[in-house]
């Protein structure tokens, strides 16, 4: 007698030749359900992945839109609160929160334009500074949103307005801003932003503001 193979499934007993094509749909069958026998299942499909968010806490002056440069800080960032002010009028409120949408969003997007080794030394040291001239496009690009937002509030008559261009040529900066280095530094865990100005007798000046916790 010869041997057979061991199956999952028995042997269908003899059929007529109209109920051949029957019989053979139902062994096909049998063989794609019996589990571990003929051909292995197709494994199924992973899931598809939903789309990444970014789970990070934004401030309320944050831009519709944050770029990732912005996405990058404000991982890091905490906004600084805002400063008790009774007597301040809503119109004054109005027009400080339209100056954070502006000229805090340049420098957050100026701190996440960073590179690995710049943040690394500011966390490292505490200070990180970049010579106007070494600036990278994206570095340049929050740089100028800052001077033109600083602009813009100075111009508009704003009570805390500084125009920073300006007032770097009147510290001793260059008119291409060659001398002036720009940067974060940190004391404890507040985090402000910087120019450093080389002055042609040599000294140094500084010009910034408070930006944020860490």
């Amino acid at each position: 007698m010869r041997d057979s193979a061991t199956t999952c499934y028995s042997h269908a007993p003899p059929v007529g030749p109209a109920s051949w094509w029957f019989s053979l749909l139902l062994l096909i069958a049998a063989l794609a359900l019996a589990p571990g026998c003929g051909q292995r299942q197709a494994q199924q499909e992973p899931p598809e992945r939903p789309a990444q968010t970014a789970d990070v806490p934004l401030p309320d002056w944050a831009p519709e839109n944050p770029s990732p440069e912005f996405l990058r800080a404000a991982k890091m960032l905490k906004p600084m609160p805002e400063s008790a002010a009774p007597d301040r009028s809503a119109t004054e409120i109005k027009k400080r929160q339209a100056m954070k949408s502006m000229v805090h969003t340049a420098l957050y997007e100026l701190f996440g334009a960073l590179s690995d080794e710049q943040l690394q030394e500011f966390l490292d040291s505490g200070e990180t500074r970049i010579p106007m001239e070494q600036l990278t496009t994206s570095q340049r690009r929050a740089v100028d949103a800052f001077f033109e937002g600083s602009r813009e509030y100075a111009e508009d008559g704003y009570s805390h307005g500084r125009d920073y261009l300006v007032m770097l040529y009147k510290a001793g900066a260059a008119q291409d801003l060659s001398n002036v280095d720009v940067g974060f530094q940190s004391m404890g865990h507040q985090v402000s932003f910087y120019f450093w100005i080389q002055r042609p007798d040599g000294r140094e000046a500084m010009l910034g503001m408070s930006l944020a916790y860490m």
